[in-house]
C-alpha cells in the first residue's frame, strides 16, 4: 500500500498509544520533582489514554507549528519568516490552553460524577482551583508543543513510512483494546470503590513501595 493510501487514522492511533505511555511516565517525574511519588497513576497498564488525544488534537487542531491550522483552515495566508513565528507562538499558547482546559474539564467531570478526586494542586503554588495551575500547565503544555514541533509530524511520517499498514493495525487492534478496558476498569470501578485506585507507589524520600490489590 503506497504511503499516500494510507489512511492516516490508525497511524495516529499508533502515535496515540505512545503519548499516552509518554504521559504516563510524565505524569510521574513531574510528581516525583515536586512531591516524590511514583505511582501506577490509577490504571493497571502504564499508559493514561487520554494522553491519546492530544495526538489528534496535535493533527487536527494545529497540523504543523510552522503553519499552525486549526480544523484544516490555515491562519496565515502567506507562509513568512513574520507568519512562522507568530504560528509558532499561537501553538504555544494553544498547547497551554488545551492543558489548562482538559484538565478542569475532566478533574471536575470525574468528580461530578464519581465524587472521585483525581488529582489536587491545592498545595502547588499558582494552582488555579484544585484540578489545574500554572505550573501543570507550563510544563505539560510546553511539553505538548515541543513534542508537536520536534516529535510528531516526523514520527507520523516515520510510522506510514516504515510500518507496515497491517502491522499498525494489530497493534492498535491488540494493545489499543487493552489500553481501552484498562480505561473501562477504571470508570467503571471508580463509582464502586469511591476512588480511583493506586495499585502501587514509590516514595522517593523514603525509599518505600506500597502496594494496594
Amino acid at each position: 500500500m503506497d504511503q499516500e493510501k494510507k489512511p492516516v487514522f490508525i497511524y495516529l492511533c499508533v502515535l496515540g498509544i505512545a503519548m499516552s505511555f509518554i504521559g504516563w511516565l510524565a505524569e510521574n517525574l513531574a510528581r516525583s520533582v515536586m512531591i516524590g511519588i511514583f505511582d501506577a497513576r490509577f490504571y493497571i497498564l502504564p499508559f493514561i489514554s487520554a494522553y491519546a488525544l492530544i495526538v489528534f488534537a496535535f493533527y487536527y487542531l494545529i497540523g504543523d507549528p510552522n503553519d499552525f491550522t486549526f480544523l484544516g483552515r490555515r491562519i496565515f495566508k502567506e507562509r513568512t519568516k513574520r507568519t512562522v513565528v507568530l504560528s509558532n507562538l499561537v501553538s504555544l499558547l494553544f498547547c497551554f490552553a488545551f492543558v489548562l482546559v482538559a484538565e478542569l474539564i475532566v478533574g471536575n467531570l470525574w468528580d461530578i460524577l464519581f465524587g472521585v478526586e483525581l488529582w489536587n494542586y491545592l498545595d502547588q503554588p499558582l494552582h488555579i482551583t484544585q484540578y489545574t495551575g500554572v505550573l501543570p500547565m507550563l510544563f505539560f503544555g510546553g511539553g505538548g508543543f515541543v513534542l508537536s514541533k520536534f516529535v510528531f509530524l516526523p514520527s507520523l511520517r516515520f510510522l506510514q513510512k516504515k510500518m507496515p499498514y497491517k502491522t499498525a493495525v494489530i497493534l492498535v487492534s491488540v494493545l489499543g483494546s487493552l489500553i481501552l478496558i484498562d480505561t473501562l476498569r477504571m470508570i467503571i470501578l471508580m463509582p464502586i470503590v469511591g476512588e480511583a485506585p493506586i495499585y502501587w507507589s514509590y516514595d522517593l524520600h523514603k525509599n518505600v513501595w506500597t502496594f494496594n490489590f
